[in-house]
């Protein structure tokens, strides 16, 4: 009878109530579930997504990092080249002096002093002027046979003689002063000297010789009190590209 009442409401186009029962049931159950499955599939595509994303990220990071070794390594190369380049030139006799080549083997850095590997048997001797690529590095204070001491040119220890790139060239008593600085007392208050101005050895010494790059004049000043002029001198020495050094005879 049943039966027989909703073929009767299909003929007609109504649906049945039994069957509208089961649509609303069933239906929306399966179309959250449609739903449902959708959003997993976006989120799993969204980590997916992040996770390419990190890996392009990390890729990158790693591709900076190869381009800066890199430069910084080019960098340090183009260093090494200048001071090879500078150092052949102390070694093939510009001053008119026999060149000894010496590695430094040991710095002492609270006493201003490196150790090199040369020493009497290869002609060294105390006092003789020691050259890095910038310039004077130091003087050689005591010497063994096989190895000797350098006192830096900014140690208490070092006074040499030393004048100001001018005209004319006003030349005085250059001296460390434990720092990284040194200075030129002049007894003439009238000395000309400007920040700037190139500072090379005066070559008064039979030990060192004339023209050897100290450093620039960084600050005058006039010591009004005992009318003498002073003067701050930033040397070229620089302790980190003390590998290589010349010593001249």
């Amino acid at each position: 009878m049943l039966g027989k009442f909703q073929n009767q409401l299909r003929a007609h186009g109504a649906v049945d109530p039994i069957s509208k029962l089961y649509q609303t049931v069933y239906n929306p159950p399966i179309a959250a579930v449609h739903s449902a499955g959708n959003s997993t599939i976006q989120f799993l595509q969204g980590i997916a997504s992040a996770r390419g994303l990190a890996q392009q990220n990390a890729s990158l990071k790693n591709q900076l990092k190869a381009t800066l070794f890199y430069s910084e390594r080019i960098t340090v190369l183009e260093q090494q080249l200048e001071d090879a380049r500078a150092m052949s030139g102390f070694a093939s006799g510009d001053f008119g002096r026999k060149a000894i080549k010496a590695q430094v083997i040991a710095y002492l850095p609270h006493e201003r002093r490196m150790t090199l590997n040369v020493g009497s048997n290869q002609g060294v001797e105390p006092m003789l002027p020691v050259v890095g690529p910038t310039g004077l590095a130091g003087i050689v204070s005591t010497v063994t046979a096989n190895s000797c001491q350098m006192n830096l040119i900014i140690s208490p220890q070092v006074q040499l003689g030393a004048m100001i790139v001018r005209d004319p060239n006003p030349a005085g008593l250059i001296k460390g002063t434990g720092t990284d600085s040194l200075v030129i007392e002049y007894l003439e208050a009238g000395v000309q000297a400007q920040v700037g101005d190139l500072v090379v050895t005066s070559g008064y010494s039979s030990r060192i010789p004339r023209g050897i790059r100290i450093g620039q004049v960084v600050n005058t000043n006039l010591e009004a009190e005992y009318g003498s002029k002073r003067v701050d001198v930033a040397p070229f020495m620089q302790v980190s590209r003390l590998e290589e050094v010349v010593i001249l005879k």
